[in-house]
């Protein structure tokens, strides 16, 4: 019988929980049958595996196989004088949680740039606007509502800004009855579960409401209040959680109407 404990980051025994549940388990399973085999994976991004496993297994007294898996991996150099980051051979950046909201801000240079004083674009969740529409009145931006209903969560008015919304509600996949969607939380590399089904973004810069929105939502509600607290000459948001309320920061509460009971969120 071979027992396999797979583990991901530094596996010292006395410093990690989680490795010292598995081993546990493992040598009371041990204890109970013959010829067994016990196995560890340690996943290990920053190299720190191999001596802290070896000294584990020694402490535990155990005979036992140990594999290590990314030992080599060295994060991104970033050059604070030049800011140019150097990334590593064989790896790659994924820009998809700020593409959009990059690309709209470009859009808006362009634009400038063009003599255009008055326009949108809209990318799908991300919109931004320029100006006010040409009658001087400010914009009036849908915020998608997560049910399939066709229905909006309100209508912001809004000038000169970045409205963008992220939500597991759209990019999704069903499995045994429980949905699987895109936004993935770094903590547990799954989907993130942390009350949260729609994140909206208000902000001069798109870039950075998009790269928020997607934080946000990963945080969670108590969280994300609190990083808006700390940052609220920065950004407005808009958040709907798993139970239906709907919550709007004070900057923008006036100029968001709902068919939701509002709670503002306040500094």
């Amino acid at each position: 019988m071979r027992i396999l404990i797979i583990r991901h980051g530094d596996p010292d025994y006395e410093k990690d929980s989680l490795t010292q549940k598995g081993w546990h388990e493992a040598e009371l399973l041990a204890d109970k049958m013959e010829k067994t085999d016990v196995t560890a994976f340690y996943v290990s991004p920053l190299g720190r595996a191999q001596d802290t496993a070896s000294v584990t297994l020694k402490r535990l007294g155990r005979s036992a196989k140990t594999y290590h898996w990314l030992r080599e991996f060295h994060a991104p150099i970033y050059d604070k004088k030049t800011k140019k980051i150097t990334l590593p051979k064989n790896v790659k950046i994924d820009f998809g949680g700020i593409a959009k909201g990059y690309t709209s801000s470009r859009i808006m240079q362009i634009y400038k740039k063009c003599g255009v004083t008055s326009g949108l674009v809209s990318l799908g969740g991300n919109v931004q606007l320029l100006g006010a529409k040409p009658d001087g009145s400010a914009w009036k931006v849908a915020v998608e509502s997560p049910d399939e209903d066709g229905n909006y969560l309100g209508i912001l008015q809004a000038k000169d800004k970045a409205v963008i919304t992220s939500g597991g509600y759209e990019r999704y996949f069903e499995k045994n009855g429980k949905n699987y969607h895109h936004i993935i939380d770094p903590s547990t590399g799954y989907p993130a579960e942390n009350g949260l089904i729609s994140v909206t973004i208000v902000s001069d810069d798109g870039t950075l409401a998009d790269g928020l929105s997607t934080s946000l939502f990963i945080m969670g509600k108590e969280k994300a209040e609190k990083f808006w607290k700390k940052y609220s000459d920065k950004f407005d948001v808009i958040l709907l959680t798993d139970d239906d309320q709907l919550y709007v920061s004070e900057g923008i509460a006036d100029d968001f109407q709902s068919d939701y009971k509002v709670n503002i969120m306040k500094k």
